[in-house]
């Protein structure tokens, strides 16, 4: 049912927090794909799943979002709200598949990716760890790499130079982050 967006609320007691880049990614997916699944409202219109898209709907300037109305009050109704966002941080990413497909998505249009809520940078990380069968790439997934060396002092000094450039051409093969002691 189409609820106009002057009737809803957001919950005060709503404990997720929707930063800029957040509603940004909401209102780019609402702007690109439309309304594809409803948010979920209480008998008095406060919104119990979906305050990122009130937020982003209201942004893009439209009148109306679909909802529907839970009959869940009190313990179980901040439970559900809770669950909402709780249950899709539990999953994580296949980031060689994703990768794969947001490369495919880029090559279609390069605004479906967008609108899916990558940046370009993030794509990028993604694509430095997919193996597209070609040998360029032999990581699978990404994961920190961290590592403690102890060196003699002579062999530091005599190999630092070449040991320094040799971790830093692997890491920022796989993206990552060098930070050596001054």
């Amino acid at each position: 049912m189409l609820r106009p967006l002057g009737e809803l609320r957001v919950d005060p007691a709503n404990v997720n927090r929707h930063d800029e880049r957040s509603i940004a990614a909401v209102a780019g997916s609402l702007a690109r794909f439309g309304q594809q699944k409803p948010i979920v409202v209480d008998a008095a219109g406060v919104c119990v799943a979906g305050s990122g898209t009130v937020e982003a709907a209201v942004r893009l300037g439209w009148t109306h979002l679909a909802a529907v109305t839970t009959g869940l009050t009190g313990s179980d109704r901040t439970a559900y709200a809770i669950a909402d966002n709780r249950t899709n941080r539990l999953s994580e990413f296949d980031e060689g598949a994703l990768g794969k497909l947001l490369a495919d998505l880029a090559a279609e249009d390069a605004a479906l990716v967008e609108a899916a809520g990558f940046t370009g940078d993030e794509v990028a990380m993604l694509l430095a760890v997919v193996d597209f069968g070609d040998g360029q790439n032999e990581a699978t997934e990404m994961r920190p790499i961290v590592a403690t060396v102890t060196i003699p002092p002579k062999v530091w000094l005599a190999q630092a130079r070449e040991f320094r450039v040799e971790v830093e051409a692997v890491l920022s093969r796989y993206g990552g982050i060098v930070a050596w002691p001054d």
